[in-house]
Formats: C-alpha cells, structure tokens, sequence
C-alpha cells in the first residue's frame, strides 16, 4: 500500500496539516507538491491499493480554479483518499464538499475528511501562526485512527456551489529593501514574478502571499487596495475556531 501527500500550499499551511495527517498514518510517503508549476504540467494517476491525501486551501469559500480543475484531471481508480481544506478562520464554505465532489468523481473512494485552520494569507494576525500544536496534534491523531475503508460523508455546504469572487488584478510591491536573492521567484505557484527585476505580474498574481510571507528582507507587500478586507476580517474573524473531522 502505497501512500501520498497531493497538495497546493504557497504558504506552506496546507501542507503542514496533509503531512501531519500522513505521519499518523504511515512512516512512509510521497509528496507530491503542485504549488510549483512544474507538478501541474502532467495529470495524476493512481491505483487500487494507493492512499492520497489531498489538500487545498481555500479562497473566498472555494478551491482555487486552477486547482480543482488540475484534481479534476486525476485517475483515482479506485484509491483511497482524505480530502483536506485549510481556510483562514473565516469560513470553508463549499470548499471541500467541492473537493469531495472531484474526488468521487474521478474515480476515489473516500475514507475521510478534514477542515482544518492555517494564518490566513492576507495578514499575520488572522489565526495567527496555525495550524498551531494542536491543530497538527488533531491532525496526526486523525491520521493514525483513520480506517481504511470506505465511508460516506456528510459534507456540510450547498450546490450551486459559492460563486467565484472574481478578484481584482493586484500584485504586490517590491520596496528598495529588496537584494534580489530570488526567493519570491522560487515560491510563486503561478510564475508571475520576474527572474531578472522580480517584480510581479498583477494579471497572474492569485495573492497567495507566498512571495510577501517568504520575503526574507520584508520587500514584498500588497498596497492599501487590501486593507479594507484585512479589516473585515480582523473585525469578524477573530474568534478561535477548530479543525472539523469526518
């Protein structure tokens, strides 16, 4: 029985809790990490006696186009699998009965699912610093109790799913703080910083804020075209909320 990690994490949240979830359950396993490029070239196939655990984060209450229809393109064939979302302490809305959906449709049989909480992407004092201790613990623990049998899940959410935010093409800004070192190239998932200059493309940004929160010389901000959403949500989002287990 061979085990994988499937995921899309630009701040490394989702990522963090999908492998958790799979050092609960086996000593052994193969990341396969499509926030680079390059792992979203090629569709992914499995077999009968695979395990998967699938993440993603979710944006405004959904999966990331790009990345629901890269799941989309999966060959299950009969693996199991643990569909996973990370949201940032506002709400997972459809996300991952959207996720769900994609895995049994291509071909997986699901033998459980978590929602789980990670430092939302647009600012640091929103969850900050999670998944924490205990999220990972609840995450691992969840891992290692899995039965790998095949189960139907309640899913909360609606269909028609949420309507995709059609978000406003923002990049961030590079300050004369910046030394060129290129970490911001090497993480963006969607190949709109430039190489030479390491300014970003605002029609390709997605706002991750992998290149902001990796910025080891704090370069890399989004202006105050943001703030007004930072501050709705720092007002209505505070509460503490805790990973949800099927």
């Amino acid at each position: 029985m061979n085990h994988y990690i499937v995921t899309f994490s630009p701040t490394k949240t989702t990522l963090k809790v999908v492998e958790a979830i799979a050092k609960g359950m086996t000593e052994q396993y193969k990341l396969i990490n499509i926030t680079s490029l390059d792992q979203r070239k090629e569709p992914l196939k499995f077999e009968k006696n695979d395990v998967v655990i699938i993440g993603a984060p979710v944006y405004a209450g959904r999966l990331p186009v790009f990345v629901a229809d890269f799941y989309k393109q999966f060959e299950g064939n009969g693996a199991l699998a643990v569909p996973v979302v990370v949201y940032g302490n506002r709400h997972y809305d459809d996300a991952l009965l959207e996720l769900y959906n994609i895995l049994k449709d291509t071909g997986f049989s699901i033998i459980g699912a978590g929602i789980f909480v990670g430092e939302h992407s647009y600012s640091k004092d929103l969850a900050s610093m999670r998944p924490d201790a205990s999220d990972l613990a609840i995450a691992y623990n969840f891992g290692k109790n899995i039965s790998y049998i095949e189960k139907s899940l309640d899913i909360p959410g609606d269909q028609p799913y949420r309507a995709i935010v059609e978000s406003l093409p923002i990049g961030p800004d590079t300050s004369d703080a910046c030394v060129k070192c290129g970490v911001c190239y090497n993480v963006c998932p969607m190949d709109a910083i430039n190489n030479e200059n390491f300014l970003a493309d605002e029609n390709k940004c997605i706002k991750c804020h992998a290149c902001v929160k990796s910025c080891p010389m704090e370069a890399k901000a989004f202006d105050h075209r943001l703030d007004p959403i930072r501050e709705r949500l720092k007002t209505l989002c505070a509460d503490r909320k805790e990973p949800i287990l099927f």
